[in-house]
């Protein structure tokens, strides 16, 4: 409601995705333009001086999640996921959040880490990064996987529908409900790397933060050019 309030006092209108723009009223829904994020790529570097020792991951093969702590985000799904890995592999989890507290035994296939503000070293050490979410926009953190050719697994909210029309399958999907076992096989699926070098591309070309501010910078060029026509027609109109 309120988004929709504020939307319609606005001359213009812009959503992260397709799936965003059901936040708009249906008349300002037709009108709205769509312009995706884009990543920072300094962020998803990998830092030299970093190793896999250094984070703890070990020789354990790894299922990274990074993100919110909390049901939305499909937190709590990783843990039905842990009990149907192999036995080298763990997750890591780094973030934080209400859930965080059901965590309580050291041994746990769940390894908790803080929040990162750069997720080069841990995108480059993993070998999925692993999203089952219950509801997501656009999510960063699966672009940003993208660019460092980490493959993905993914729940198929909005966005992953919307890239595979557009640039065809990018990441392993699992149902939007799945069981331990399936988000489990998805993880295994997704280690084969089926999708990494197309992700890769598409990420560098269409999802970088340079990419958005390109497609910003057009965006209100065509905005002030429409504001000045119209802005030229009232003037005119008001000498006649």
């Amino acid at each position: 409601k309120i988004t929709r309030r504020a939307a319609s006092g606005a001359d213009f209108h812009v959503a992260v995705s397709r799936g965003a723009l059901r936040a708009f009223a249906e008349e300002i829904r037709r009108r709205a333009t769509v312009i995706y994020n884009g990543a920072e790529v300094d962020r998803v570097a990998p830092r030299s001086t970093f190793g896999i020792s250094d984070l703890g991951f070990g020789k354990e093969r790894t299922a990274l999640f990074l993100g919110r702590f909390e049901k939305v985000k499909g937190f709590d799904r990783l843990f039905d996921a842990a009990q149907h890995l192999p036995s080298n592999w763990k997750i890591f989890a780094h973030g934080h959040g209400s859930l965080q507290t059901t965590i309580r035994n050291p041994q746990s296939a769940i390894r908790i880490g803080p929040p990162l503000s750069h997720v080069g070293d841990v995108l480059a050490a993993a070998d999925v990064l692993v999203m089952p979410s219950r509801h997501e926009g656009m999510p960063l953190t699966m672009i940003e996987a993208w660019l460092a050719g980490t493959p993905v697994v993914a729940t198929p909210f909005g966005f992953v529908h919307e890239a595979t029309q557009m640039h065809g399958p990018l990441c392993d999907v699992v149902p939007q409900n799945p069981t331990g076992q399936q988000l489990a096989a998805g993880i295994l699926r997704a280690a084969e790397g089926r999708y990494v070098t197309t992700a890769r591309d598409v990420a560098w070309n269409h999802y970088t933060a340079a990419a958005m501010a390109q497609r910003w910078e057009e965006y209100l060029h065509a905005v002030v050019e429409r504001w000045l026509c119209r802005a030229e027609h009232r003037t005119s109109n008001v000498q006649h």
